[in-house]
């Protein structure tokens, strides 16, 4: 089962791949902790965000990111045997996804 934080851009922080048969609660966890250690004080905390209502205008970023990545054939059905082979794949899937977001604004500059 593959895990994936995303940002509000859809660019990917952590991504864990793991068997299905897994606990989600302890796997989510951990995903949660790698991009809290990675993001530092940018991601908001619990406390901070229960002060009254705040609407979350990019709510579904995460649903629209495993969209962009069912494009790629090799990625719609998990057909590897290593986790490891699969998560690479997902890099390399997420790196062509920017490159193809970067493009435009690096030709804007020229």
């Amino acid at each position: 089962m593959v895990r994936a934080a995303v940002d509000t851009l859809g660019h990917l922080p952590a991504l864990s791949v793991n068997p299905a048969n897994g606990d989600d609660r302890s796997k989510g966890g951990d995903l949660i902790r790698t991009v809290q250690e990675g993001a530092g004080e940018r991601v908001v905390k619990l406390p901070e965000a229960r002060h009254g209502f705040a609407l979350l205008p990019r709510r579904r970023v995460t649903e629209r990111t495993f969209g962009w990545a069912t494009r790629f054939r090799c990625l719609v059905k998990d057909y590897e045997r290593l986790p490891e082979t699969l998560a690479g794949l997902h890099i390399v899937a997420f790196v062509c996804l920017m490159l193809k977001n970067a493009a435009p604004i690096a030709g804007a500059g020229s």
